[in-house]
This record gives structure tokens, C-alpha cells and sequence, in this order.
């Protein structure tokens, strides 16, 4: 038991509760074990302590009531297996660690949508419960608009579709496994304490108008221990489901495709853009290699006569020689594609990502090059999405629009061509061999569809949110 830590006090007959409900936990973690072998170290990772709430984790412990956990396994012995799976896959899924304000209502509700309903989908009798028959009737009445419910997706519908608080805590009834009190209290110090009374724990301040859901944390200091011990499981999870695939000869299971969408890189699409700047001198003062030392003495030494003055130009790392191919086949999104357009402006326009002479090239392209526009003032490129108009609606063949950069390259029509982003839905024909010059596919994330794309090529995949 870690210091500090303290059990309540039993007595014999708490005593012996407490003991016929740990061996219950002990049954009920070989269950998931012995069918889910991949989860052991996640399984084992949580130590059981008893506690006033029914069942609940801080992401380290274990709390049960042990009254609770043997009324619950005299009416149906699969259920506490069940609920322990659940609680565990909260941890693995980082659903316990909240960085933004949530509406807690909503998240919980979206979190134990998506946990029993990976359950479900594990087909496995010593998993079933009652709860599981009316889960399923309640997820068909709510006609949620996603193949893989994860999380956040689910969370961010019930805020768009206006569900009121009782609604979403009177749904949450056929989805609960376990109580997400713990989740919302602060520990500053981030060490184990009892939880007989939570609600005297300290709780941060959060802004209850936010409407965003928790974003990934980019791996900063800020990343609890116990956060940092779940991500590393969870990875290791991901690893040991992929091998047992692999040797089995299986298709991925829907929390291999979850688990794999949770520890996706993600790329932020302005800093993507940046791979392609070039070097290349701007003019301004270059404080970086202006010595005011020597400045300042000219001027004393020679009233107004410095010895040394601000050099003019500076060496810069922008965007110069570039060109963007729109994907106009059939089944790409005319809305998608002018949210992309309007977003990659937003990046270009701001004076450090792009030199104020450019040389930029937007194709238009289906089975053929439908239209070529050439922009030399990015105020331009601002006319041109706001008028802009799609050509082609045709199958997708992307060597025609390679083939016409490699002519502009033959004409001499760019001093140093960096890169080329090609926006589309990845259903198409690529180049046998790879051009002289850095190749971006963009796509936006399909649940039905993973793009593939050559060795050669660098592939973006992003969320419609990336684009706002």
C-alpha cells in the first residue's frame, strides 16, 4: 500500500464482506484476462480499495463497495466482469483524464456509450448482461451518424443536437458502469488519498459554457504520472492486439481501429504547410546580426556617425514556389474543398509563412487538368476562393496534374518548386515514380475509408475541425 494511504477501519463482518468481494474482483479480473489476454497489464494495473462509491477509478485505484459488488453478483455473476472491463477501458481510452472543460453530463454519457459499446462488439458471452439488449434499442433510437463511436465523436453530437441535461442523465442510466466523480476533483500533488468522501476533495474551476471536447495532450509537462502510465499501456495494448491479429490471421476488431485513432499522429495543419518554405532573403532589419555595441559607439565617438548600420535583409524560411491540386471527381466534397482552400489562405497570408513574391499554381483536376491558375499576390488568391468554381466532376486520375507540374518545371517556371499538396479523397491513380519535388496527399478522415498512398508521398489525414 502506498504511504500515506490509509483503509477505513472494518468491522468483522465488513471484514468479511470485503473478502468475499475481493475474491469476486479476483474471479471476475481472470475472467477478462483469460478472453481478453492483451489487457492484463491494464487489468492488474488498477488496485482494488475499498470506498463509499459503488465502483470507480482516479486512474490508479480501484474504489468498490463491497455490498454493492455482491448484490450485483447474486443477481447476475457476468455483470462485475462487465463493469471491470468498463472501468479499465475508460483508463486505456485516457477518458478519466479531462485537460478541457467539459459539460460533464455529456462526456459521461459518451463515454460509457462508447466502452459498452465496444463490449458489445466483443461478442463474448461472459461479458453479457440484461443491459446489453436495451443498450442496443436505446444506440438505434438515437441514430448517432457514426460507424466507430468514439468518445469524442459521440460527445460532440449530444452538444450539436441540443439533447437537454435530464435527457442525457436519463440515457446514461442504460450505459452506466461506474461513477466519473473522481475524475473532475483536483489532486495537486497527484498522490492517492481515500475517497470515502470525495466531494471534499478540491475541485477546479471550469468554465461551464465550454463546449469543446477533451483534445489530446501533446506529451508536455503537464501530463500527470498516472495519465503518462495509461498512454504507455494503452500503446502496449494497441501493440499486443495488432500481433495477436497478425499470428491469427484476423481482421482488426473495433478497438484495435479505436485504439488506433486514439494514438494517431496528429499534425497541425499550419505547421505542415511549413515543410515547404525555402530559404530566402526578405527585406528588414536583421536584429539577429546587428551589433548595437559598435552602433552605439559610432554615435558617441562621431556624433552621428555610426559604425556599423542594421543591415536591410534578412534570411527568412517561407513559402515561395508552390502548387495546390484540388481534387474536383464526383466524390469529393465542393464544401470540403472551399473550407480548404479558405483555411490553407488563412496560413499563406500571414507574413511569416510566405515571401511577398510568389509563384503559386492551383489546378483543378479530375481525369484531366480542368482549369490552371496562376497567383503571383495571395490577394488574389482571396478573389479566387470566393468565386471559385469547381470543374470536372469525372473519375480521379492524379498523373495528369503531375505531368503538367513537370511541364511548368521543363518551362523554368519556378526558381526552387518546394512542394505540391494534392487535397482529395484518395480514390484515384498515382504516379509510378516520384517527382522532383516534396508531395502531400490531403485527406479528410473517412471511418469507412484509410487512403493509401506511395512511399514517396507524405500523407495528411484531417478532421473537418482542422478546417474551421
Amino acid at each position: 500500500m502506498p504511504e500515506g494511504f490509509h483503509e477505513p477501519e472494518m468491522t468483522e463482518e465488513e471484514a468479511r464482506l470485503d473478502r468475499i468481494a475481493r475474491r469476486i474482483i479476483v474471479l471476475s479480473r481472470s475472467t477478462i484476462v483469460v478472453n481478453m489476454r492483451y489487457l492484463d497489464s491494464a487489468v492488474f494495473k488498477l488496485m482494488p480499495v475499498p470506498g463509499a462509491l459503488s465502483l470507480a477509478t482516479d486512474g490508479r485505484f480501484l474504489f468498490y463497495d463491497p455490498e454493492f459488488l455482491l448484490h450485483e453478483y447474486q443477481q447476475e455473476k457476468s455483470v462485475i466482469a462487465r463493469d471491470l472491463l468498463h472501468v479499465v477501458l475508460h483508463c486505456i481510452f485516457q477518458h478519466a483524464f479531462i485537460h478541457e472543460a467539459v459539460k460533464q453530463e455529456y462526456w459521461d454519457l459518451a463515454v460509457d456509450i462508447a466502452v459498452e459499446n465496444l463490449i458489445n462488439d466483443q461478442d463474448l458471452d461472459c461479458f453479457r448482461c440484461e443491459r446489453e439488449i436495451s443498450q442496443k434499442k436505446v444506440l438505434n433510437s438515437m441514430n448517432i451518424p457514426f460507424q466507430t463511436l468514439t468518445a469524442e465523436r459521440i460527445y460532440r453530437w449530444l452538444l450539436e443536437s441540443g439533447k437537454e441535461v435530464e435527457e442525457v442523465e436519463t440515457l446514461r442510466k442504460f450505459f452506466k458502469a461506474d461513477e466519473h466523480d473522481l475524475w473532475y476533483f483536483h489532486d495537486p500533488s497527484d498522490t492517492p488519498g481515500p475517497v470515502n468522501n470525495p466531494q471534499q476533495q478540491e475541485k477546479p474551476e471550469h468554465d461551464p459554457t465550454e463546449d469543446l471536447p477533451p483534445q489530446d495532450n501533446d506529451g508536455g509537462d503537464d501530463k500527470s504520472q498516472k495519465e503518462q502510465e495509461w498512454e504507455d499501456i494503452s500503446k502496449r495494448v494497441q501493440v499486443d492486439m495488432e500481433t495477436s491479429s497478425r499470428r491469427a490471421g484476423s481482421e482488426s476488431s473495433s478497438m484495435l481501429m479505436e485504439l488506433k485513432e486514439l494514438h494517431r499522429e496528429r499534425y497541425d495543419y499550419a505547421t505542415f504547410l511549413r515543410k515547404f518554405s525555402v530559404l530566402g532573403e526578405e527585406i528588414m532589419i536583421n536584429d539577429d546580426e546587428f551589433d548595437t555595441v559598435f552602433y552605439t559607439y559610432g554615435l558617441e565617438l562621431y556624433g552621428d556617425m555610426p559604425l556599423i548600420e542594421p543591415l536591410e535583409y534578412k534570411e527568412v524560411n517561407r513559402i515561395r514556389d508552390f502548387v495546390i491540386v484540388i481534387d474536383t471527381s464526383a466524390s469529393t466534397s465542393g464544401d470540403l474543398i472551399q473550407k480548404f482552400m479558405q483555411k490553407t489562405y488563412n496560413i499563406l497570408k500571414a507574413s511569416e509563412n510566405f515571401f511577398k513574391q510568389v509563384n503559386l499554381y492551383l489546378i483543378q483536376a479530375d481525369m484531366e487538368v480542368q482549369e490552371v491558375t496562376y497567383i503571383e499576390d495571395l490577394s488574389k488568391l482571396e478573389q479566387y476562393i470566393a468565386k471559385l468554381d469547381l470543374k470536372g466532376k469525372g473519375g480521379t486520375d492524379f498523373r495528369p496534374a503531375f505531368e503538367y507540374v513537370n511541364t511548368l518545371l521543363e518551362q523554368e517556371k519556378f526558381r526552387k518548386l518546394k512542394g505540391l499538396i494534392y487535397f482529395t479523397d484518395g480514390y484515384g491513380t498515382f504516379p509510378q515514380r516520384k517527382p522532383p519535388y516534396d508531395t502531400a496527399f490531403v485527406f479528410m478522415r473517412d471511418e469507412s475509408y484509410e487512403p493509401e498512398v506511395p512511399p514517396w508521398a507524405i500523407k495528411l489525414v484531417l478532421e473537418e475541425e482542422d478546417l474551421v
